[in-house]
């Protein structure tokens, strides 16, 4: 009977939580991320990157240079290379905030998956 018990309570668990994670897709982030941007980090702080814009690929804002708050390593996600100065980049963002007029510019993702490296005008997907 414990056995049993065990077994119902690890597979009811196994279904009901949602912890895990996987990359997305390059069409999800197309899809529901609100801005896209294509540019090179032209400054850096312990949590923020400055992208200065050469385009927009979705929906355009009236600002040249984005503060987007920098991707944090974490047990299951970590990125593989460091921020660097004028490093060109593809990178997927949201607002914070909808609200107020005070928001951050937040990478679209659980992971890095939403910074999509530019080198020699080939971006680099995982």
């Amino acid at each position: 009977m414990k056995y049993f018990i065990t077994l119902f309570i690890s597979l009811y668990f196994s279904i009901v939580t949602k912890a895990d994670y996987r990359n997305m897709t390059l069409s999800e982030l197309l899809c529901k991320a609100d801005y896209g941007a294509i540019g090179n980090i032209v400054k850096l702080d312990n949590n923020y990157f400055y992208l200065k814009v050469e385009q927009y690929v979705l929906n355009e804002l009236s600002i040249d240079t984005l503060v987007i708050k920098r991707f944090e390593n974490w047990t299951c996600r970590y990125r593989k290379e460091s921020y660097k100065l004028g490093q060109k980049e593809l990178v997927f963002f949201k607002k914070s905030n909808y609200v107020v007029k005070e928001f951050e510019f937040l990478g679209y993702g659980a992971g890095d998956e939403y910074e999509l490296p530019i080198i020699n005008d080939t971006v680099k997907y995982r």
